[in-house]
């Protein structure tokens, strides 16, 4: 299994602060955006080896989104709590999917 990375402080909640390589550039990216209140990183969960990218799904639900960041060999979902969701939303699509 691939090396977690440590996220934590700021809009990081306490629960859990381990997160799969694969969602770093994600993560990042919406912990500079002044929409997003809070970030909630999930358990990791195993899956079977993958030689593809990996995907990024979205989920609108009343607090926010669900973003769900697949890896080579793990799956994670994080709780982004925002009052614009749509509008976070289309700036992730914007900036990683082409």
């Amino acid at each position: 299994m691939s090396k977690k990375i440590t996220k934590a402080g700021g809009k990081y909640t306490k629960s859990h602060s381990s997160a799969i390589p694969a969602s770093k550039k994600y993560l990042d990216f919406l912990d500079n955006l002044n929409d997003v209140k809070k970030i909630s990183l999930g358990i990791i969960k195993a899956s079977c080896p993958s030689k593809g990218q990996g995907y990024l799904k979205t989920k609108q639900r009343p607090s926010g989104f669900l973003l769900t960041v697949r890896g080579n060999n793990s799956i994670q979902e994080i709780g982004i709590y925002t009052d614009q969701a749509s509008d976070v939303i289309k700036k992730l699509n914007e900036k990683f999917i082409k």
